[in-house]
């Protein structure tokens, strides 16, 4: 199985620290910097330079909505993607899932998950 695992958010290909999530405020634009990993290996998991990677995410309405993961560093285990400040404020937080569309044209699809990455803070003023 795929895993996405939790980057800081200054992730470089040398520099990066496994997190285990992201807190986010509703409203904020966040980048998510993920590394994909083979459970069945034990491995980063490196697709190729064809693959397409779709991340669903929930909304707090129940509805969920996608974006396309950019692979950016040499590295292809590395990537990221960025949500608006309109997608935040509608974001649930938890869980993730992953399409990695290997070929790029929808022939070769793997499935992957990423566990209670994103935290939605809760801001209280006194």
């Amino acid at each position: 199985m795929i895993v996405a695992r939790m980057l800081n958010s200054t992730a470089t290909v040398n520099n990066f620290i496994e997190i285990g999530s992201l807190e986010f405020i509703a409203g904020e634009q966040i980048t998510v910097y993920m590394r994909l990993y083979d459970t069945d290996l034990d491995l980063r998991y490196i697709p190729p330079a064809t693959n397409i990677t779709t991340v669903t995410l929930n909304k707090s309405d129940g509805t969920t909505f996608s974006k396309i993961a950019i692979h950016e560093f040499d590295d292809r285990s590395m990537i990221y993607f960025t949500l608006s400040e309109i997608e935040t404020e509608d974001l649930l937080g938890g869980n993730l899932s992953l399409s990695l569309d290997l070929a790029g044209d929808g022939s070769n699809i793997r499935k992957g998950v990423a566990q209670n990455v994103l935290s939605r803070s809760i801001l209280t003023c006194s």
